[in-house]
């Protein structure tokens, strides 16, 4: 009896508090913040980092009050997903005004029997989110009017659209959990478009009764699911409520947490600006998911190696976009919030290719000039530069496509003495290499890799090679503006490349089959910093640009590690994944205007700046047709072009010829050799000391004067 009076006078006190509320509408409805405040308002707890095609590839957490994702439109709500929920929480949403009178009154028998329902509607619950309630202490029934008379305030001058839309991005779900989008991320790990009808059901169900166990709620969410028929519905939903649950205390929404390092410099670039709750990216996440799997993988063998560290980029050679950015391995690195790919490190030889399409362009070096490969000392104000190759072996006269293929180091520091290192530091400050010190620092070991530089700045300087000589910056943001810049020219650019994608000419180093050989048109190069504490491998197809750098980030020698076997397999994966997996182009660039290609005796087709090349006709000779008991030329080729160092006297510096001279019939005949204007008699081998000019070197008839061997070459430097 004491229970039924307190319903009636509960419910008498509740009819008189609805009729002051006209009174009261008048004085608060001014205050009632419109749909578009709100949304204004709501700031998602997360960062999140989009890739190009606005999927979520990584997030970052900026607000610790509680979990909220960017505010979600109607139009993004399932239409299954509402049904449902107003099924379950408010049935006659549609048709009252703010409170279903109907649900209110019925709900007095169910106080009776002391199981009331609370009988609000969703209108109700998201009063109590954006509107003030009574203080804390208030009774029951005062909190209940307040709440009614809110309701019924913000139905007044919001639609049920934005109503319905407000409190699925503010209402809670569990714990820290707010909003729909939150959830499902969550619990699902996924968009709330693509929700499944049992997941669904189990959000709503959590929506009633946040704090329910596995089993309640299931059983909740089976009675929304409406299959009285399915006997297992309640075990099925129980399974994927547990399975889930654990998603809750996640230190990040998605399961594609990727690319923290990009999201960190994104945020980076933005520094200043309002962070928004979405960041958009140039990134794939196709590319980025790879990239990071490769990396991992690529250094799992080699930590047997003392090799913890990796990082690895991939950057679009056309637009500049920058598709994968993964700054170290993730769980098993070293450091997990250091950037390798922003991390200066020595650049080891890949500053070579640079070095020789200087020499190119400067029209002092062409692809086939002969460059010494012997022992080198430079002297410095602190002691003797010894300058020596990785395999500890000097070859002699080797060409220049082979010194750069074969990552040759002492013809590459002869080349920047040849050049100057002046102009070599000059160029790579234009290629986008930051922080240089001064070349007098540097000295002619600039060559081979001194400068300290970045995994983005040496990646993006070799897209420069594939791109005709044009550089211009990379970039995380789409639609980023670009600054362009010829600064090498297209024609040398081109034969650099064409010379890093030559398969045999690097075999002198590393044999015809190793990692930088991919299935399709590709060049690449590697290096390694001295003391094996850096190594490195970029290269390039028709399409994209791919760096990699494995060390360690505590500065660790590595044991025993080459750009061959330590970074170059990560490489060439990346580069094969890219072409499998993609509509990739692979043929090579087009020659451009202002290089030819030349096919000279004895040598291989060779490409040149247009007057650059050898004249075939110069070395065209009667003895084509001699008796084959005559002598010829053997070394050097047709069209050889040497250069003089500055730091050798240059009496010291000579050109050995070689020659067949069939000794048996050399006392029957008047033969000579001339070079430029010097004679000599017909013997195995000379050594002709070199002077700059354009020389012809001939076998010739004492007799008649007519010539029965001979090509020309060229001698560069000295003052020329």
């Amino acid at each position: 009896m004491a229970r039924y009076l307190k319903a009636v006078v509960t419910s008498a006190l509740l009819v008189g508090a609805l009729l002051a509320l006209r009174t009261a509408w008048e004085v608060t409805a001014s205050n009632v913040p419109s749909y578009q405040s709100i949304k204004k308002s709501y700031r998602s707890s997360e960062t999140v980092l989009l890739d190009r095609n606005n999927e979520p590839i990584q997030s970052s957490r900026v607000d610790f009050t509680a979990r909220r994702l960017p505010w979600l439109e109607n139009e993004a709500i399932p239409e299954k997903f509402q049904e449902l929920l107003l099924r379950s929480e408010d049935r006659r949403f549609y048709t009252h005004h703010g409170v279903d009178w109907l649900a209110l009154l019925g709900n007095i028998p169910r106080s009776l029997t002391g199981r009331p329902r609370g009988a609000s509607t969703i209108s109700m619950q998201l009063a109590k989110l954006v509107l003030p309630t009574e203080r804390h202490g208030a009774s029951r029934l005062t909190r209940k009017v307040c709440q009614i008379k809110n309701a019924l305030l913000l139905e007044s001058s919001w639609t049920k659209k934005e109503i319905l839309t407000a409190y699925l991005n503010l209402v809670p779900v569990r714990g820290e959990i707010r909003g729909l989008s939150a959830a499902t991320f969550s619990l699902f790990h996924k968009a709330p478009h693509g929700l499944e009808q049992d997941e669904s059901a189990m959000l709503i169900a959590l929506l009633r009764s946040p704090n329910a166990d596995y089993t309640a709620t299931a059983r909740r969410a089976c009675r929304l699911l409406s299959t009285p028929q399915e006997t297992n519905c309640e075990a099925r939903v129980t399974d994927k409520i547990a399975s889930s649950a654990g998603s809750l205390s996640a230190n990040n929404f998605f399961s594609e947490n990727i690319a923290p390092h990009a999201l960190r410099q994104r945020i980076s670039d933005l520094s200043g600006k309002p962070l928004s709750a979405t960041i958009p990216s140039t990134l794939d996440l196709g590319i980025q998911r790879a990239a990071l799997e490769i990396l991992q993988s690529s250094l799992e063998p080699l930590r047997e190696r003392r090799v913890y560290d990796g990082a690895l980029i991939v950057i679009d050679n056309k637009s500049g976009d920058i598709l994968a950015y993964v700054g170290n391995s993730g769980e098993k690195a070293s450091a997990r919030y250091v950037d390798g790919i922003r991390a200066r490190r020595q650049a080891g030889s890949t500053l070579k290719p640079f070095l020789y399409a200087l020499a190119i362009e400067q029209r002092l070096l062409t692809a086939s000039s002969l460059l010494n490969d012997s022992p080198l000392e430079i002297a410095y104000p602190n002691g003797i530069y010894r300058v020596r190759n990785y395999d500890k072996i000097f070859h002699g006269t080797v060409p220049l496509r082979t010194a750069l293929a074969s990552s040759l180091n002492v013809p590459a520091v002869r080349t920047a003495q040849l050049v100057g290192v002046e102009a070599f530091h000059a160029l790579l400050g234009e290629l986008g290499f930051s922080k240089l010190r001064p070349a007098s620092i540097y000295g002619p070991a600039i060559a081979l890799g001194t400068p300290t530089v970045s995994l983005l700045e040496l990646t993006n300087a070799y897209r420069s090679l594939v791109n005709g000589g044009e550089w211009s910056n990379a970039s995380l943001a789409p639609g980023s503006s670009r600054t362009y810049r010829q600064v090498i020219n297209p024609g040398a650019a081109y034969i650099i490349s064409n010379i890093l994608s030559d398969r045999e000419s690097r075999a002198l180093t590393f044999g015809l089959e190793n990692a930088l050989g991919t299935s399709f048109w590709s060049g690449g190069k590697t290096g390694t910093s001295r003391d094996m504490t850096d190594n490195w491998c970029i290269g390039f197809s028709s399409q994209y640009t791919v760096g990699v750098w494995v060390g360690n980030f505590s500065g660790e020698p590595m044991l025993n590690v080459t750009g061959i076997s330590g970074a170059a397999p990560a490489w060439r994966s990346m580069m094969e994944w890219l072409y499998g997996h993609r509509q990739t182009q692979v043929a090579p660039s087009p020659i451009p205007d202002g290089v030819v290609r030349r096919s000279l005796p004895n040598t291989r087709n060779e490409y040149y700046l247009a007057g650059t090349e050898p004249d075939p006709e110069l070395d065209r000779t009667a003895s084509e047709h001699r008796p084959e008991d005559l002598p010829k030329i053997l070394t050097p080729p047709a069209g050889a072009l040497f250069a003089l160092d500055p730091d050798i006297d240059s009496m010291h510096q000579q050109i050995r010829f070689t020659f067949t001279p069939h000794l048996a019939n050399i006392s029957q005949r008047q033969l000579e050799i001339e070079i430029g204007t010097d004679h000599y008699p017909i013997q195995e081998a000379i050594l002709w000391p070199m002077k700059p000019g354009k020389f012809r070197a001939a076998i010739k008839d004492r007799n008649n004067g007519k010539e029965i061997d001979g090509r020309s070459f060229e001698v560069r430097g000295g003052g020329r």
